[in-house]
């Protein structure tokens, strides 16, 4: 059986290192030899998660800031002792240092962009990226519009593959019966406190939904803070905000980060996703198994899967009328609507979101 190895930059929460654990149990379940690799060792979230899997965890030294000579050196020594068929690398600078290190292997890499070409990334980063995918076996997406927006920059699209994010459904109570009451009392936004997480624009909404109304739903954002410049910059203008508006700060609260997030999920009527861009984003997909309503942005795929309102509801995420022009529409859906609503959500999410499937698909690349 062929011998892979998944090298991530984190083992903390996140979207991307939740997918690629998924994948690495996924692809050890079907009999692959996986080993996984991390380099960033300060935020341990899924260590349990692979410890209790008894997959091989390198977990490499990085003692600088920004590019790391020292990670491409530990990494060349692991993939040459490992004699691995097959490089999954995610995200940009695990791609780059994965495909530095394995120059003279014979080892195949393939590459993984689980967020969107559109976010905001270094020049120099840029480049090495885009020099990568034009070297590499084969480029792994999970959004058909991040594939065509890829495919624009000179990327041959038969390079390019689709692949959506695949779950163990054994964690999900699939038989579990759907219900909601007709008030809206509880939202949630699961994610990053971070710049694309596109906060204070959901902020407005949601005050002139309470503007409008008189009253809102009680909001809980939880995950953790990110800290570059930008995501700290929104961080500031969501505080001052609810600062100025202390009736809304009475509605809207951070959790920060959590190791089981279903009881939030439980405790809310709907998820509400309102980022400015996206791959696939896992909590969408949890929250369609959990029989949770989504309201998401309708960027990236977002519109491919809620598929004109049949599995949830939209909104421009750049315009707080729309976020809360959604929020009333569901706040006025009957409690049976949005019962036949979130039942086609996880009816589809099973079909779609599986670690069968996903794994497939990775198989026919090998």
């Amino acid at each position: 059986m062929k011998k892979i190895l998944i090298v991530i930059d984190t083992l903390g929460s996140g979207g991307a290192q939740r997918l690629k654990i998924e994948l690495a149990l996924g692809l050890q379940k079907e009999g692959y030899n996986v080993d996984l690799c991390a380099y960033n060792n300060d935020n341990p979230f899924f260590v349990d998660a692979i410890t209790k899997s008894k997959i091989n965890l390198y977990q490499l030294k990085k003692n600088t800031k920004g590019f790391s000579v020292g990670v491409i050196s530990q990494l060349r020594k692991i993939i040459a002792e490992g004699n691995y068929d097959y490089i999954i690398s995610s995200l940009h600078a695990p791609s780059i240092y994965s495909f530095f290190a394995n120059i003279g292997s014979k080892t195949k890499q393939i590459i993984c962009e689980e967020s969107s070409s559109l976010a905001p990334v270094s020049p120099l980063r840029r480049l090495l990226f885009n020099i990568v995918k034009i070297f590499c076996f084969k480029i792994i997406v999970n959004s058909h519009n991040e594939k065509e927006i890829m495919s624009k920059f000179l990327i041959k699209k038969k390079k390019i593959h689709v692949i959506w994010n695949g779950f163990n459904l054994d964690q999900f109570d699939l038989n579990s019966e759907i219900s909601f009451n007709q008030k809206f009392s509880n939202g949630i936004i699961v994610g990053r406190v971070a710049y694309p997480k596109n906060g204070l624009n959901f902020l407005k909404g949601l005050n002139l939904f309470l503007n409008k109304n008189s009253w809102a739903p009680k909001i809980k954002w939880v995950g953790r803070f990110d800290n570059d410049h930008r995501s700290i910059e929104m961080q500031k203008m969501m505080k001052a905000y609810l600062q100025k508006n202390p009736q809304l700060n009475n509605k809207f609260k951070f959790i920060g980060e959590v190791k089981d997030i279903t009881k939030y999920f439980n405790e809310a009527d709907a998820l509400i996703h309102p980022s400015i861009y996206e791959g696939l984003p896992m909590t969408i997909c949890e929250s369609m198994f959990l029989g949770c309503f989504v309201i998401c942005s309708n960027v990236c795929d977002h519109p491919r899967v809620i598929k004109n309102e049949k599995r949830g509801l939209l909104f421009n995420p750049l315009l707080p009328e729309s976020i809360c022009e959604a929020l009333e529409r569901f706040s006025k859906l009957s409690a049976s609507d949005k019962k036949t609503i979130s039942n086609e959500a996880r009816k589809f999410a099973i079909k779609n979101f599986n670690m069968r499937e996903m794994v497939t698909r990775y198989e026919k690349l090998f």
